[in-house]
């Protein structure tokens, strides 16, 4: 029986959208690079009026780049005692960038040190260079590797790498964003295979313990026993190697002040709420009083840890699992901001990962990534037009299909051959 002329033409429109889609987006992703591009190039030029400032005694050339620059040299040259000196770290930025900036603060423990010092061996210009430019080498090194097979891939890689508005807002505020998702990226792509390297690896967090919250979770859900203790045994050598290097008082100096920062940034958050993606800076600025964002936060990080330890608990795919992690991170924890949903760029590719072709659930799963990559963008101009800060509402339908990926997902040996560009 041949089809209805209808029927044939709406094939064939079907065809041609399914033939050109992919086409479309990768045309809209080049015009984004191109005009982030052009953004990112007249920031950095207006800051060098002055020395590397733009002379109007705000943000230094590279944004937070000159924290982990200025750590690393000042541990390197022995003054230790500058880096949680407020007035002394700032003396020591001012007179590098021949330039007036606003106060910066060392915000990171002394085990940072342990991984950012080669930064100190290069004047800062070159330093920063390396930092952000290394950052997203190695995450879309990462990410690659998480990209299923196809004529296109590496091309599709660099694309979204490039295009995800967490990794421009990265690059402006020279944060840890790209680094931080290779890492978390490249440990859950190893863990099913090398579970060792996969925890040493995660056990690197420990210089940002709040992105690491949800791992002995999930760890613990999955029995990964030999990447739960290779994390916690990375962890403890590093804080072990601190103590020993930097000595107790630099931990002593970075507790005593770290109450301090946590009460200007998090729980005040003048100038920066904005980037803050968290339940509790959503809450905290309807406004309410901080008890009752912390107890919102509280409620949300064990919804999300319960989430977590079903995923990891059941026998669902490797993939739609790792998905769930990242997603209840991004939630459980208060201090997550824009440039850390660089990590977000891997959740699509695992839930696709994880269902065959023709799954029914595979559109809610490009419906819902849209807002979740979105979100870097749109929150923050949302949050200063309104005062409202929507990205938990950003990520929140990411979850819900993550959590339909794992009810009758595919079997896991089927996950890992539908899969099969991630291992």
């Amino acid at each position: 029986m041949t089809a209805e002329p209808s029927v044939r033409t709406e094939r064939r429109v079907t065809g041609l959208w399914g033939r050109s889609w992919p086409w479309l987006l990768r045309t809209v992703a080049v015009l984004w690079i191109a005009l982030a591009a052009a953004l990112l190039l007249d920031h950095f030029r207006t800051h060098t009026a002055v020395g590397l400032t733009a002379g109007d005694g705000k943000a230094a050339f590279g944004g937070d780049s000159i924290n982990f620059w200025s750590g690393a040299r000042l541990a390197l040259e022995g003054r230790l005692d500058v880096i949680y000196d407020f007035d002394r770290y700032h003396a020591f930025q001012i007179a590098v960038l021949n330039g007036p900036i606003h106060l910066y603060h060392y915000s990171y423990p002394p085990v940072a040190l342990l991984l950012t010092w080669p930064l100190g061996l290069l004047p800062y210009l070159a330093a920063w260079a390396v930092w952000i430019f290394g950052g997203i080498a190695l995450f879309l090194f990462v990410l690659h590797r998480a990209w299923p097979p196809g004529p296109f891939r590496t091309l599709d890689a660099l694309l979204l790498g490039l295009a995800a508005p967490a990794v421009t807002m990265n690059i402006w505020t020279g944060q840890t964003g790209t680094w931080i998702a290779a890492l978390i990226g490249g440990a859950l792509l190893l863990l099913p295979r090398r579970p060792v390297l996969a925890g040493a690896l995660l056990g690197l967090l420990v210089v940002k313990p709040q992105l690491a919250v949800l791992l002995p979770v999930a760890l613990l859900a999955g029995r990964r026993w030999a990447a739960l203790f290779a994390c916690a045994g990375t962890a403890a050598a590093l804080l072990l190697a601190s103590a020993l290097l930097f000595g107790v008082e630099s931990w002593q100096a970075y507790l005593q002040r770290a109450d301090h920062l946590r009460g200007w940034i998090l729980e005040d958050g003048t100038g920066v709420q904005q980037l803050f993606t968290s339940v509790f800076a959503t809450v905290r600025h309807l406004p309410t009083e901080v008890g009752t964002a912390y107890a919102a936060q509280g409620v949300t990080a064990l919804a999300a840890a319960a989430l977590v330890w079903i995923a990891w608990r059941r026998p669902a795919p490797q993939p739609a699992r790792d998905a769930m992690l990242v997603l209840g991170t991004l939630l459980a924890t208060p201090y997550v901001q824009v440039y850390d949903l660089v990590l977000a760029g891997f959740v699509p590719l695992w839930l696709l990962a994880s269902l065959p072709e023709g799954d029914p659930r595979r559109p809610f799963v490009w419906a819902a990534s849209a807002p979740l990559i979105l979100c870097a963008l749109v929150a923050p101009f949302i949050s200063v037009w309104t005062g409202f800060g929507p990205a938990p509402l950003l990520i929140l339908p990411a979850v819900a299909v993550a959590y339909l990926c794992l009810e009758g997902a595919l079997e896991p040996g089927a996950a890992r051959a539908t899969s099969g560009a991630l291992r």
